[in-house]
């Protein structure tokens, strides 16, 4: 069972679905599927994680425990990690690189490059999507090995910043619209 099923993600390990009192955990032993609960940390009292992200394929998701913190969910160790948060946000990324890093889209539009062992901010970049999300427009926040892209509609623009090196704005994309849609492709 699983109560009030919320966010889903694909990590190397197998099918994570989120649930009030954790996760459930879907992978293959052999020929066999085999579906795993991972509970919240007993007595804890952060919101569940409604939606997970990552570096794609990896096996550490994030997701906001509300306004309480960071969920950070290693479906390896098949154990959760609540990491203080350091600024309202809107959205979280687990990258799982050697250093740890964990990408967070601030509510002010800033992103903040995150240490995933204790929350705190490394290094971060000044507000880029303040304009999309006061509008309320879906900025999307993509981390890659090397580079995370975070789409901003309303202002018309894709960055590329390099979160390892101080949250450098690498590259900056012009869009003749509004992209409704981000993907990353070619790696």
């Amino acid at each position: 069972p699983c109560a009030s099923p919320a966010g889903t993600i694909t990590t190397r390990v197998g099918a994570v679905i989120g649930c009030d009192d954790g996760a459930l955990l879907a992978h293959v032993d052999g020929d066999e599927l085999r579906v795993e609960r991972i509970p919240y940390p007993e007595g804890t009292t952060a919101a569940a994680a409604q939606e997970f992200d990552n570096r794609e394929g990896r096996p550490t998701v994030a997701g906001l425990a509300g306004s309480q913190g960071i969920w950070m969910l290693d479906t390896r160790a098949r154990s959760w990690t609540l990491l203080p948060s350091p600024a309202p946000l809107a959205h979280v990324t687990a990258v799982d690189d050697d250093e740890g890093h964990l990408l967070a889209l601030a509510q002010d539009g800033r992103v903040l490059v995150l240490n995933g062992s204790d929350g705190s901010i490394l290094a971060e970049t000044p507000p880029l999507v303040a304009e999309s999300l006061s509008a309320g427009a879906a900025a999307t926040l993509i981390a890659d090995q090397h580079r995370a892209y975070l789409s901003a509609p309303s202002e018309r623009l894709l960055y590329e910043i390099d979160y390892a090196d101080a949250a450098r704005i690498a590259r900056t994309f012009e869009t003749a619209t509004e992209p409704a849609f981000v993907a990353e492709t070619g790696r």
